[in-house]
């Protein structure tokens, strides 16, 4: 009997549709704090998948979809209700705008002095200092 290694978050009706295709799981229920982490790393799974999909409009719909469910699972074990999300998505693109446009920033100069700068050293994974020469 062939076995497969998983490790991965499932849907919740998908062992029910195993069982009747005779196929065997082992499965475990994961804490509230572990199925949020679970949730993250199908959320990563399901980007890889729609970045995959790009161009094909009906496996970018199915992508999208388990994107939405993936947040709406998340907010809910989460205690943050959907009007919540929505009321904050609005009040930031009044604030910010959206990201339709595509604007990508390639570097950030700031002037000496300037409050953002530690914000910036303080994650250097995300955004590395570059020296005066790579500026321009």
């Amino acid at each position: 009997m062939p076995i497969f290694q998983f490790n991965k978050l499932i849907r919740d009706k998908l062992p029910e549709m195993y069982g009747s295709l005779h196929q065997r799981i082992m499965s475990r229920q994961l804490s509230e704090i572990a199925l949020l982490g679970a949730l993250l790393d199908k959320d990563d799974e399901e980007t890889g998948e729609l970045r995959a999909a790009i161009g094909d409009r009906v496996k970018m719909t199915d992508e999208l979809a388990d994107k939405r469910q993936i947040a709406l699972d998340f907010a809910a074990i989460a205690g943050i209700s959907e009007e919540e999300i929505e009321s904050r998505r609005l009040e930031k693109l009044e604030e910010k705008g959206g990201f339709s446009s595509g604007i990508f920033v390639e570097k950030i100069m700031l002037e000496q002095g300037d409050e953002w700068i530690n914000y910036y050293r303080g994650e250097p994974n995300k955004y590395p200092e570059l020296s005066d020469e790579e500026d321009v």
